[in-house]
């Protein structure tokens, strides 16, 4: 109602102000609007929208009850390599205050990772949505293998019935570099004051088959061992190594890196927490 009101205000001053009368005498800009101002709704409405430093400003007016809100965008992985099949998950969780029903579509441009600017996110149950109908839109899609690695930055648009729309936005990695996953040391827990032995194991995922893993290597420094400790492959894609934490190492949480590179130089690198306790626990 405000915004209407703000419009026929500024309809009434321009045709008030570009209108002749007898003749060719025509109003100028501030007789307009003292002739318009005269009722006391005029008055308030103008008076709302009058600025001393910018005129008058419809920005005034507050839009908070008309445009539709993105609560959140999520990209799962953050880390994609460009190999055009590893699968990247956009959701965006969509609200409007006049209710869902009031939204009329969600896309994403992701022209940033080769693919198209007007990429519909469903919130239907599917094509990777979870739950039909409950604000959460979503869409799957891949990395062009012609796109260059680095941050891509992907902008995600919604709008409702009355033609309002909200902009956000979220930023992704494309990156070749090896990934580790389900690094683990066991035990977990030794005591400090004696010589034990640990074994840690990894399996090691290429993004690409074509950049086979050139070696994988642990930083022992704080359990009083190697700076690069090679692990042992075993089968297609794992990889441990046995090692004897020695008496001298004190109690505390100490950190290992374990790191695996390509033979095209790229590096992946993850940690796992080794606690050691006092001896008497």
């Amino acid at each position: 109602m405000k915004l209407k009101n703000a419009l026929i205000i500024i309809f009434m001053l321009s045709t008030v102000v570009n209108t002749t009368s007898f003749g060719d005498e025509v109003l100028s800009k501030g007789e307009a609007i003292d002739i318009i101002s005269a009722t006391k709704f005029l008055k308030e409405k103008i008076g709302s929208l009058l600025s001393w430093s910018k005129g008058y400003d419809i920005s005034a007016i507050n839009r908070v009850k008309l445009i539709p809100i993105i609560k959140y965008i999520k990209a799962v992985p953050k880390s994609v390599p460009p190999d055009g099949r590893t699968v990247l998950e956009i959701s965006a969780a969509i609200d409007d205050p006049e209710g869902l029903s009031n939204i009329k579509g969600v896309t994403a441009d992701l022209t940033n990772i080769g693919r198209l600017k007007e990429t519909i996110l469903v919130d239907t149950g599917l094509w990777g949505d979870q739950t039909p109908n409950d604000g959460i839109y979503t869409m799957q899609t891949n990395i062009n293998p012609d796109i260059p690695l680095g941050n891509k930055e992907i902008t995600v648009k919604t709008v409702n019935k009355k033609g309002w729309l909200a902009l956000s936005k979220t930023t992704i990695t494309v990156d070749r570099s090896p990934k580790l996953k389900d690094l683990a040391i066991t035990p977990p827990r030794i005591k400090a004051g004696e010589n034990t032995q640990i074994t840690i194991s990894v399996t090691v995922i290429s993004p690409n088959k074509n950049d086979m893993i050139k070696e994988v290597f642990a930083d022992l420094r704080e359990i009083a061992q190697g700076e690069k400790v090679n692990l042992q492959k075993i089968g297609y894609n794992k990889f441990y190594l046995d090692t004897v934490v020695p008496s001298i190492v004190q109690r505390g949480q100490k950190r290992i890196i374990v790191f695996a590179v390509n033979y095209e130089g790229e590096t992946g690198k993850e940690y796992v927490v080794l606690e050691v306790i006092p001896p008497q626990q």
